[in-house]
């Protein structure tokens, strides 16, 4: 699956490219200026390089929440049946969300591009990767619940409030992660060179690409 999806974004990017720069011909007179790369680019806008699958799980034990990573749904239920006590309800509940690695290529300026057309070299920097969490409309699949006593099942509204409550803590452990952005930004940025690389070759132009940095944020 990992390898599809891998292939599948190599290959959107490729088409991009195809789309963009179709027809044109590598010729020195046909070298474009870095005002048509800024235009073309720009048109692009949003660019997603990169994407990383997160699964949670979200432990209702009253009144306490948990988060908490599992491999397996075998190992979730026997952690919740530890947790367990009689007189208590609890529940187990599992999502999925994905932090996108992306670009917004709407923000290069001319003065990002220089292209040396004695040498039909083009140096470029790209704005900085930035990062998307997805999927704030996910679907919680209840796993597990036990109702002892007198305690009744959790009702459509406590749900809600649980997965608010849930996507709320998701956003500040995914902020506090900066090896899952470290790992994205240099998969991002390695596809968004294989990518310009192509598309500039189209153009008759070898690539020296780097990126502007700035300090990571999750984009809500």
């Amino acid at each position: 699956m990992l390898w599809f999806k891998l292939l599948s974004r190599i290959f959107s990017l490729f088409l991009t490219a195809v789309l963009l720069f179709s027809g044109c011909r590598s010729g020195k007179s046909d070298l474009p200026a870095a005002e048509e790369l800024k235009a073309d680019l720009q048109k692009v806008e949003k660019l997603t390089l990169a994407e990383a699958d997160i699964h949670k799980v979200i432990i209702l034990k009253d009144p306490d929440i948990h988060l908490k990573d599992v491999g397996s749904v075998k190992n979730m239920l026997k952690w919740a049946e530890e947790k367990i006590k009689p007189g208590v309800r609890t529940a187990v509940f599992s999502f999925d969300s994905q932090l996108a690695a992306f670009i917004d290529l709407s923000r290069l300026t001319e003065e990002d591009i220089v292209i040396d057309r004695k040498k039909k070299r083009c140096r470029m920097v790209l704005p900085p990767i930035m990062f998307e969490l997805l999927g704030r409309d996910f679907t919680m699949q209840l796993d597990y619940q036990r109702i002892t006593a007198y305690r009744s099942p959790v009702t459509p509204q406590e749900r809600a409030e649980l997965k608010n409550r849930a996507y709320k803590r998701l956003e500040k452990e995914v902020a506090q992660n900066p090896a899952l952005h470290e790992q994205l930004r240099s998969r991002a940025e390695d596809r968004a060179r294989i990518w310009l690389t192509e598309l500039l070759a189209m153009k008759g132009l070898t690539a020296e690409i780097s990126f502007k940095q700035e300090k990571s944020s999750v984009k809500p």
